[in-house]
């Protein structure tokens, strides 16, 4: 797992590795055929010291308990360039610089998407951007998710083949064939552009690339070979393709740098290829608490399991404000693509919960976890541990919640206002052990409880050595099931929890079928029996 100081050496390092580029960035922001502009990005095609596959791969993937997740690298041995990635050994030369690609991107002025559990909304002040090869911003994969324009500088009645490519993981993310005239819309597509899914901290390189043919390519045979080569599955080096199809050294470029974001996260995770939703839970999580005060606990080892959760409640009916209830039944499922609130009726019944490791391929087996719901409200802004605890089970066996040892049952959350956050943890444990069921001591004094109990959540954390590792934002939102609870648990009385509702009266109006007071009970039953004398006589 990577710690917050091994990504700010992952951070140092890339802007060491950037200053190179950075004093060339001014002479390669408009036009791109000033001669040292050329020279600097070709330079740049050719440096193994830029990326993170370069001379500082140790220090840009460092090893954790999750490394082989967050650097697969085909090549971990070799420092390598762009040029050298692409064609499987030492850097390539060309007789003459080749020219650098125009390459625009549309973007809209508001752009709304979902993200892991959240609705993104991004703005911007202009409609495109373009790439420059030297420039060292990182864009995410929501920007470059669309086919761009893409142009570069051809000779008359000369045929082009154009690839997009993933230096990092040697995957094709476009190639197309046959293309006349400088343009890419001129070419036929055989790999139809696919953009970056880029989903970890640190940014990936892919560059777009011009090769000159030398003879017309038939589209049926090259995506015959495509296909038998397993292009999107398997790694690609593109010296491969071009030594089948007998093309030129490189006559045009660009270079694209791409970093994660939601985007990229959710539609991995929608294919079942990695799970980085929990890292942008954890990010959102951590700068809604900070914005309001922060909490006493620690939120800083970065999560890697998501906690997907699934409530079923029976219909309820019951009476409360002197009227007739009724909850609805609920199949709710509360996973990566869920956003908005809960009702606190929906929540009432203890979940079922998925483990998903970020890592989709792999299981939880012979790992140990505890898991705690809790209500950090009253916790916001202080340096008291004022955290509500609503669950708490210990010693989990990889994803099987049953087999760990209860230690507070599972309690529904009560939000006291409109709406509140709920929070389940998930730790990791060393083992199973018998101490992490010690609590004693560390809840408030109004324990043993009959409603609500404080819990000194960080102290259990050190106590225990316990290590984040998931966690799951819950907005539930108070409705009339909530208030009956408040007022069966003597929380609220029912007067101030049904003032202003229609229909209710103290007592209840005559007529509603609902019970009266004692007094006005016997008053209505003495008045009850005089009408039905009255009639029998």
């Amino acid at each position: 797992m990577a710690t917050s100081s091994s990504r700010f050496v992952l951070l140092v390092s890339f802007l060491a590795a950037l200053s190179q580029v950075r004093s060339h960035k001014t002479l390669c922001t408009n036009q791109f055929t000033n001669e040292t502009c050329l020279n600097a990005a070709y330079d740049a095609l050719n440096n193994n010291t830029l990326f993170w596959f370069g001379t500082d791969y140790d220090k840009m993937c460092p090893n954790g308990e999750d490394g082989t997740q967050m650097c697969v690298n085909p090549r971990p041995t070799m420092a390598d360039s762009i040029m050298s990635r692409m064609f499987a050994g030492s850097n390539v030369t060309t007789g003459s610089r080749p020219s650098i690609m125009e390459i625009y991107y549309a973007r809209p002025l508001e752009r709304i998407y979902n993200g892991c559990g959240a609705e993104i909304r991004m703005t911007s002040s202009s409609e495109s951007f373009k790439i420059g090869p030297l420039n060292p911003h990182q864009r995410g994969p929501v920007e470059l998710k669309d086919m761009p324009t893409v142009s570069w500088t051809a000779k008359p009645n000369v045929n082009y083949t154009v690839v997009y490519y993933d230096v990092g993981y040697y995957i094709i993310h476009g190639i197309y064939i046959n293309a006349n005239g400088g343009n890419i819309t001129l070419g036929q597509p055989v790999v139809p552009h696919r953009g970056p899914l880029n989903t970890l901290w640190r940014p990936n390189i892919y560059v777009w690339m011009v090769f000159e043919q030398r003879k017309n390519m038939e589209l049926s045979e090259v995506l015959a070979y495509m296909n038998s080569t397993n292009t999107f599955r398997n790694p690609m080096f593109m010296k491969d393709f071009i030594d089948r199809y007998n093309l030129s050294d490189p006559v045009s470029f660009n270079i694209v740098r791409s970093w994660s974001d939601d985007y990229a996260a959710v539609t991995m995770r929608n294919r079942r290829v990695l799970n980085r939703c929990p890292y942008f839970n954890q990010k959102r999580i951590k700068s809604l608490l900070d914005s309001h005060g922060g909490v006493t606990f620690n939120l800083s080892a970065e999560a890697s399991i998501s906690l997907d959760l699934h409530y079923m409640t029976p219909d309820m009916r019951f009476t409360f404000c002197c009227s007739a209830m009724q909850t609805g039944a609920a199949n709710l499922h509360v996973d990566y693509r869920s956003k908005g609130n809960i009702m606190a009726a929906k929540a009432r019944t203890e979940p079922m919960i998925h483990l998903v490791p970020r890592n989709l391929s792999s299981n939880l087996e012979g790992q140990f976890f505890t898991l705690m719901l809790i209500d950090p409200t009253k916790e916001l802004n202080t340096t008291t541990p004022n955290s509500n605890v609503h669950w708490l089970v210990v010693n989990i066996h990889a994803e099987n919640i049953s087999s760990g040892d209860v230690l507070v049952e599972y309690m529904p959350p009560m939000p006291h206002a409109t709406k509140n956050m709920f929070l389940a943890l998930l730790y990791k444990q060393a083992n199973r052990t018998e101490q992490v069921k010690n609590i004693t001591g560390l809840f408030g004094s109004d324990c043993p409880r009959n409603t609500k109990c404080k819990f000194q959540v960080q102290n259990y954390v050190t106590m225990n050595n316990l290590v984040l590792s998931g966690l799951r934002q819950l907005d539930v939102e108070q409705d009339d099931y909530n208030r009956l609870q408040e007022v069966k648990k003597g929380m609220k009385p029912v007067k101030d929890a049904c003032r202003g509702r229609a229909g209710y009266g103290d007592p209840c109006p005559i007529g509603t079928g609902h019970p009266l007071k004692s007094s006005y009970v016997a008053i209505y039953a003495l008045a009850l029996l005089t009408v039905v004398c009255q009639k029998a006589f």
